[in-house]
C-alpha cells in the first residue's frame, strides 16, 4: 500500500505544469515555467520570475523583483525600484538604475554600458 502511494504521489508531480500565479494577488500572469507573484506582475519569459508590485520579467530566465522593476533582457536581473535591467546578461540593484549589456549597475541613480557600475549617481 504504501508503495502504492509513493507512485500516486510522483505521478502527481511529474504531471504538474512548473508555471505559477499569485492568485491573491491582482493582474499577475505567469508563461512557461515562469512564477509571478505580488500584485500587478508578469513573468512572460520562458523561466522567468516576477516578485513583489509592479514587476515585470519578460525574456528568457529574467527575473525582476521588487517594486516598478523591468528585466527585459535575456538572463537579466532586476532588483530594487524602478530599476531596469533591458539587455543580455545585466544586472541592476537598488534604485532608478539601468544597465547595459553585460553590465552591473548598484547603488541609485546609476547607469551602466558594459562595465560594473556602483554608487549613487555613478555613470560608466
Amino acid at each position: 500500500m504504501k508503495k502504492l502511494f509513493t507512485l500516486l504521489a510522483l505521478t502527481i508531480t511529474f504531471s504538474m505544469n512548473a508555471q505559477m500565479d499569485d492568485n491573491s494577488a491582482n493582474n499577475n500572469s505567469a508563461g512557461t515555467f515562469a512564477v509571478a507573484m505580488g500584485a500587478y506582475t508578469t513573468a512572460s519569459g520562458s523561466y522567468s520570475t516576477a516578485m513583489g508590485r509592479y514587476t515585470t520579467a519578460s525574456s528568457w530566465m529574467s527575473t525582476a523583483m521588487g517594486d516598478n522593476t523591468t528585466a527585459s533582457g535575456e538572463f537579466s536581473t532586476a532588483m530594487g525600484r524602478l530599476t531596469t535591467a533591458s539587455d543580455y546578461a545585466s544586472t541592476v540593484i537598488g534604485q532608478y538604475n539601468s544597465s547595459g549589456s553585460s553590465a552591473t549597475s548598484a547603488g541609485s541613480f546609476s547607469t551602466s554600458a558594459p562595465a560594473f557600475v556602483i554608487g549613487n549617481g555613478a555613470d560608466s
